[in-house]
């Protein structure tokens, strides 16, 4: 198993001006209740040039010096805390429209995010362009998604074919909103729309919600 720093080396060898990405706090996530990893399209740049590191940027909060961080932060971050917290409605979240934090708590320290081209892009993603980067580095994104070893994987990168190898066996529908997902002993695998998606809200998150709660009854 490689650690952070060999993992972030490889990153800024492989993607030119690379975002560096992960787990979030690795003390809070391994702490968590279940472990959730998000994997997404890529990063938007305002500038091709930019670099940062996406975990601290996720670790001191997404509202602070992001102003369209609620584009595709808050889904995740209900999403996320809902299942964290074993609810199963986001209607009940207190959440404050100005702050990515909910009851004074980031969220988003407690997960791991990552994406699939990490030299990023504009607001706008090719999804020629975020399949061709997965075919591209494969092994690593499998070997990153490895070492993360989380117990919620919710593959939001539209890269379908990544869906198909992460988790072996047979995959299951929820149908109202074509939401795919595979289950085996320890994880659930889910297939989903990027949280920047048209969906409504409550729609997306509770979507996710559900076929949790669904893997939860089968575990506990």
């Amino acid at each position: 198993m490689k650690d952070v720093a060999e993992l972030d080396a490889e990153i800024r060898r492989i993607w030119n001006n690379a975002v560096v990405d992960g787990i979030s706090d690795l003390k809070t996530f391994n702490s968590a209740p279940r472990k959730i990893l998000w994997i997404l399209k890529e990063p938007n740049k305002e500038r091709p040039k930019q670099t940062w590191d996406h975990r601290e940027f996720h670790h001191k909060g997404v509202h602070l010096g992001y102003d369209r961080w609620k584009n595709t932060y808050q889904k995740i971050i209900k999403t996320s805390y809902a299942i964290l917290a074993g609810w199963k409605d986001i209607k009940l979240i207190g959440f404050d429209p100005d702050s990515s934090y909910i009851e004074g708590e980031n969220i988003l320290s407690s997960v791991a995010i990552i994406n699939i081209n990490k030299s990023g892009g504009t607001s706008s993603s090719l999804g020629q362009l975020i399949d061709g980067q997965y075919r591209a580095h494969r092994d690593f994104i499998l070997n990153q998604i490895k070492v993360i070893d989380a117990d919620i994987i919710i593959n939001a990168s539209r890269v379908d074919a990544l869906y198909e190898v992460i988790l072996p066996g047979p995959s299951r529908n929820l149908r109202k909103i074509k939401v795919k997902y595979k289950i085996d002993g320890k994880r659930i695998l889910i297939n989903t729309f990027h949280p920047n998606a048209r969906i409504r809200e409550e729609l997306y998150c509770n979507s996710i919600i559900e076929v949790v709660n669904r893997w939860k009854s089968r575990t506990s």
